[in-house]
């Protein structure tokens, strides 16, 4: 990344402020870096690519059309990597969750009998 002439804190600093506000698509520093390697560390075409990707997560407001016009103005290229950033971020969320819901189960088990809950089978 630095061979290319990215400045990769400023990268990530830019995609959290553009994630903090979208519940489902919390920010992975993972999959930020991954989605630039993908994308041959073009910041530029990764940040619009979200740019879009978050356009699309936001409810619509009444008489407002700036989804819209984000989507509509658009190259073709943002349009296929965003929903790269959309399937990344929606895979590491799914993770999170499975891996959130083990633990609870894990320590629930150990609460209640004692053990974990596969030795009980």
């Amino acid at each position: 990344a630095a061979s290319a002439g990215i400045n990769v804190d400023e990268y990530i600093e830019q995609v959290k402020a553009l994630l903090i506000n979208v519940d489902s698509l919390p920010f992975s520093e993972e999959v930020c870096l991954s989605v630039l390697h993908d994308l041959r560390y073009n910041a530029q075409a990764a940040l619009a690519a979200l740019r879009l990707c978050v356009a699309w997560q936001q409810p619509p407001a009444a008489g407002s059309s700036a989804a819209a016009s984000a989507v509509d103005g658009a190259p073709c290229a943002a349009a296929a990597n965003s929903v790269l950033w959309l399937q990344r971020l929606r895979e590491r969320a799914r993770r999170t969750k499975w891996s959130d819901g083990e633990c609870e189960a894990l320590n629930e088990g150990i609460a209640v009998h004692g053990k974990e809950l596969a030795t009980l089978h």
